[in-house]
């Protein structure tokens, strides 16, 4: 907490918070705990209900709609730290494809190190995330879709994340589990 205090982020989410009724959960904090400015907010609700009264509150509001896909509706948010810096616009991913408790919508994640939410009162992690974000170790929980987790290993390792050597192996079993058709997306 005292990081992302310290960059001025907490005011940020609590922000986004208030305005749409979610809460933060997911990569951006890997971001945010380096001092860097996330790329985007992954926002998620607990209800679709919140989701939708969300949208309605954004489109009212004349928000620039960024993007919308079968997962999520983006907005651009514009916010400013404080009087002396100037205003900088985070995109506000509203995921639609997964609606729930900070708890339940974790459970899908495949990495230690993005299962973090912000509900506006409490930061709730699961296992040892936060440590393996400080070791920048991934730490593969989730094995739903392998092959989409062994493409965001080779993105973060990018940014300076290690793969254990059993965890790459659990990993490999895992797609070699998979039918080759539904591995080449094949139908």
């Amino acid at each position: 907490k005292n990081k992302i205090e310290d960059a001025g982020y907490l005011n940020l989410l609590n922000e986004v918070i208030k305005k749409t009724g979610g809460y933060v959960s997911g990569g951006c904090f890997k971001d945010m705990l380096y001092y860097k400015i996330p790329r985007d907010l992954d926002i998620y609700f607990r209800t679709k209900h919140d989701l939708e009264h969300a949208i309605k509150v954004f489109e009212n509001e004349e928000y620039t709609k960024a993007y919308e896909n079968e997962n999520c509706v983006a907005f651009a948010f514009p916010y400013t730290k404080d009087k002396n810096s100037k205003t900088q616009v985070f995109i506000l991913e509203f995921v639609k494809s997964k609606i729930g408790n900070p708890g339940d919508v974790m459970d899908t994640f495949d990495f230690s190190i993005n299962r973090i939410s912000y509900d506006g009162t409490e930061f709730l992690s699961y296992f040892d995330s936060y440590n393996h974000l400080i070791k920048k170790q991934l730490k593969i929980i989730n094995y739903n879709n392998p092959i989409g987790s062994l493409q965001r290993v080779i993105k973060y390792s990018g940014y300076g994340f290690k793969i254990s050597n059993n965890e790459l192996v659990k990993l490999l079993y895992e797609i070699a589990k998979q039918s080759w058709p539904h591995i080449l997306n094949l139908p």
